[in-house]
């Protein structure tokens, strides 16, 4: 159950698109599976319609429905047994519980120590928009049977952001790890001494992002004498394009594209540069890692464990990023074996199969 289609993207829509991409693979092992979404289109069956919609960037319907629609078509589909598995937030789980209490809930917390927090990062308060929304996550929360967390670390940002769930978090919790679809491997290539070093950059532009971080880490390389070009892709503040200007350093911004622009932009790219203040347990971090891209990134949350405790380029500023990347330059060779380390770790660990199988196993 979502809020719209499944589509190319990051947090709950992205988690349940690879959810659709990973049972296409592995079957559907004797399970029936609809897709309920708060479009217009409110419910179809899997796989014939959701997997053409998984990959539709402009998906039909509005954006929201209603919630009574949403448990009216659930109503006709649920059957003792069945299982509802919320991947964006729904809050009206009590009205559900008495619809149909013998179907197990699931909601799945992919925030950043919840939606509340969040919107006052954005906000810069915590005003009486944040209390209505603190007050809708308690509900994500008391009335499903079972909590999934991206990461462990997901779920300890959570209990430490909000003592008063707490007890309702570790209790009910469980950790999958999100997972992707393999992406097509970096094209390796003998570079030039004239070609630019290219650092690429896949978030939206939030503080808690590190855009300006990585902004930064570029400007300490580009003073040092290195020829370095800078991608970005995601939503771009017209302040942050005016820091970059200010600064005067090789920058691209592209914008929002589409994924299989971002999944060839892997291809091409030197490294991958991700450096948020919080992190879960980004897809395009391990879409990064499954093309086979060198990472230097910070070592908070889902970070460590999808690259490992003894990853060797974690940084915990722009000086510290901007000298893990002089590191990774320095042979062709160690950087096309970290990366190959890297993809073979997420095509072990992180796919959208694996993920799936987690989720099919409650």
């Amino acid at each position: 159950m979502t809020k719209q289609w499944p589509i190319p993207t990051g947090g709950g829509l992205g988690v349940a698109r690879q959810f659709f991409l990973g049972l296409a693979k592995i079957g559907l092992e004797g399970r029936d599976v609809w897709a309920v979404c708060g479009t217009d289109v409110i419910e179809v069956k899997y796989p014939e319609t959701c997997l053409r919609l998984a990959d539709d960037p402009h998906p039909p319907g509005s954006r929201l429905r209603t919630t009574m629609l949403q448990i009216q078509a659930i109503r006709r589909l649920a059957v003792p047994g069945a299982t509802v598995i919320a991947f964006t937030p729904f809050y009206a789980w009590p009205l559900l519980r008495i619809a149909c209490p013998d179907i197990q809930l699931v909601h799945v917390e992919q925030s950043k120590g919840g939606r509340h927090h969040e919107l006052a990062a954005f906000r810069g308060r915590f005003g009486w928009k944040e209390r209505i929304v603190q007050a809708a996550v308690a509900l994500n929360f008391h009335f499903p049977h079972k909590i999934v967390f991206p990461s462990r670390g997901a779920l300890s940002l959570f209990v430490e952001k909000n003592p008063s769930l707490a007890p309702v978090a570790s209790r009910k919790g469980i950790v999958i790890h999100n997972g992707v679809e393999t992406a097509p491997s970096k094209i390796e290539r003998a570079r030039s001494e004239e070609a630019p070093f290219q650092i690429l950059s896949v978030c939206e532009d939030v503080p808690e992002k590190g855009l300006l971080d990585s902004l930064r880490t570029v400007e300490i390389l580009y003073a040092a004498g290195m020829n370095v070009e800078f991608h970005h892709f995601g939503s771009v503040r017209d302040e942050t394009k005016r820091v970059a200007e200010g600064l005067e350093i090789p920058a691209v911004f592209h914008g929002l594209r589409p994924r299989a622009d971002i999944l060839a932009a892997m291809q091409q790219a030197d490294l991958f540069m991700h450096l948020p203040q919080v992190a879960v347990f980004d897809l395009v971090l391990i879409e990064a890692m499954s093309a086979g891209l060198p990472v230097v990134t910070t070592p908070v949350g889902g970070n460590v464990e999808a690259l490992g405790d003894d990853y060797p380029h974690f940084a915990g500023s722009p000086e510290d990023a901007a000298a893990e990347i002089q590191k990774v330059t320095e042979s062709q060779k160690f950087t096309a074996r970290t990366g190959q380390a890297l993809r073979t770790r997420a095509e072990d660990n992180f796919t959208a199969v694996a993920m799936a199988r987690g989720y099919l196993e409650i």
